[in-house]
């Protein structure tokens, strides 16, 4: 019942693996659950950084700022261009599972999360 997926996200040389570059579809035919687990080979085949990357922490480094705030645009832009497809789909199945008292809730916690992408 179900099933599993792992793979490792690089080359035994430690570079990245373009292969392994991936999008979550949705489910045709089932309600899909999808959990990440990160292991990790020690110290790993990347430059280790203090904490884990976070959009909104700048860099001391010139241009690992310059990178940072790319990074965050690039984020951004990704999650404005995907969320009426998400929210439409999320909608969809509380729909399914609640009925639309439960979608007019979370219409509005939809609402909510949005004004807070555009703040940041």
């Amino acid at each position: 019942r179900g099933s599993a997926y792992m793979w490792k996200n690089y080359r035994e040389n430690g570079e990245d693996d373009v292969l392994t570059i991936h999008a979550g579809c949705g489910s045709k035919r089932a309600f899909k659950i999808l959990g990440t687990f990160f292991m990790r080979d020690w110290p790993g085949p990347f430059q280790e950084h203090r904490s884990f990357w976070d959009p909104l922490t700048p860099r001391e480094d010139h241009f690992d700022e310059m990178q940072r705030q790319l990074e965050a645009q690039t984020l951004q832009s990704f999650r404005l261009r995907h969320l009426k497809e998400l929210y439409a789909h999320e909608r969809e199945v509380m729909r399914e599972l609640q009925g639309e008292r439960a979608v007019d809730w979370l219409l509005r916690q939809q609402i909510v999360h949005l004004q807070s992408l555009m703040e940041a």
